[in-house]
């Protein structure tokens, strides 16, 4: 009798032992899955995040561009009128500059 009982705890332990094998396997084969899926999703966030910064560059580039195009224009529009005030006051654009600064210094002070 006690030989039958060693046997059928025998049997009973290679069977456990073959679920855990079998559990074992499974669970590696799905973190192995989990695994891939993890990269496969990081590559992908970092390619998105990598386009809308180049994308967020490029803005921001065309801005700056657009803001000193703005400034140069504002800039020409000033020189031009300064041009059109001289001509019409008779002076020369310096005198009309240090004749505006001057104007400004009596207001500051």
């Amino acid at each position: 009798m006690a030989k039958k009982q060693a046997e059928a705890q025998v049997q009973a332990n290679s069977e456990a032992r073959e679920r855990l094998a079998e559990a074992n396997a499974s669970l590696s084969a799905r973190s192995l899955t989990m695994a891939d899926d993890f990269e496969r999703e990081k590559k992908a966030l970092r390619d998105r995040l990598e386009y809308e910064i180049e994308a967020l560059k490029i803005r921001v580039k065309e801005s700056e561009e657009d803001a000193d195009e703005q400034k140069m224009r504002g800039q020409s529009q000033r020189i031009q009128l300064l041009d059109e005030v001289s001509l019409v006051f008779g002076f020369p654009n310096d005198e009309l500059m240090y004749s505006s600064t001057r104007s400004r210094r009596k207001l500051v002070n």
